[in-house]
């Protein structure tokens, strides 16, 4: 794991390529440093889904 520097996050960005990977393979990572850091903003991008059935179930997962 990466040593992160001490003081303030304001951004974080993540990557999934489905909408359930970021949750499943950062969720608790992203809570706690949430919790940490209040007000951090998290940008997620998901590379599948767009224009399918599933898009809004993947939106609102997010």
């Amino acid at each position: 794991m990466i040593d992160l520097p001490a003081g303030p996050l304001h951004e974080v960005a993540v990557l999934g390529a489905h909408c359930d990977d970021i949750a499943i393979g950062a969720g608790a990572t992203l809570l706690t440093l949430s919790r940490a850091n209040p007000g951090v903003s998290v940008h997620a991008l998901v590379l599948c889904g767009a224009g399918t059935e599933r898009e809004a179930e993947e939106r609102a997962a997010l």
